[in-house]
């Protein structure tokens, strides 16, 4: 018998915190759907996400991930929306699109903001009905800050997945590989960080070169 995985049934994660929930995201691992016209071309190795907060409860998400046997960083920064969870229940978050209606349910089960994060949606286009059940059925993500998930953690999130997410009916286990990370959008934490440093060091020279004439 197939099992149906309820969306609102699950539990996810207590008091979650969207603001603490930015920043860059590494896929580790997923199940998914093989879904018509999916190719090797759709599994990226690489694959993370970035969350910017907006404003209040949005924010930007940039995607970014390399086709398999490929030299090139794909990059989805298509206007792609991360919209809060409301205050009854904060980690259920919706993906949205600025150039559609299209939307997608996206809630948290499980993070400690640190270290991993388990999340479970349903696919693109996907519909999330009252019942709570999606069609087709949910997409699970594990992600990660860093590209590799602690084994503490790995455990900890398989046995969640193991007894209470129904992923029996997924085609797809995806393990994703990180080799050669991708960059991520300009302005990001890394960029600015470096952006400061070339600034405070031009600012130093100048000021270097004012009291020399001086």
């Amino acid at each position: 018998e197939k099992c149906v995985l309820n969306m609102t049934s699950l539990d996810l994660q207590a008091n979650f915190d969207f603001d603490k929930f930015m920043g860059k995201w590494f896929e580790v691992k997923a199940w998914f759907h093989r879904i018509e016209g999916f190719s090797d071309y759709d599994a990226w190795n690489d694959f993370s996400k970035v969350y910017t907060k907006k404003s209040d409860g949005v924010a930007d998400v940039f995607e970014t991930g390399r086709v398999k046997n490929s030299d090139n960083c794909n990059r989805n920064q298509r206007g792609r929306i991360l919209f809060a969870g409301g205050r009854l229940h904060p980690a259920r978050l919706t993906l949205g699109d600025d150039n559609s209606t299209y939307t997608m349910a996206m809630y948290v089960v499980a993070t400690d903001y640190d270290n991993y994060a388990l999340t479970v949606g349903c696919s693109h286009e996907g519909k999330l009905y009252a019942s709570g059940t999606c069609l087709p059925d949910p997409i699970v993500h594990v992600l990660s800050r860093t590209t590799i998930l602690q084994p503490g953690h790995a455990r900890y999130l398989d046995d969640i997945i193991n007894k209470t997410i129904c992923h029996a009916d997924l085609q797809e286990f995806r393990p994703n590989f990180h080799s050669r990370p991708c960059e991520g959008p300009v302005g990001d934490a890394s960029t600015l960080s470096s952006w400061l440093c070339l600034s405070m060091a031009l600012v130093s020279t100048f000021m270097s070169h004012i009291w020399t004439v001086v």
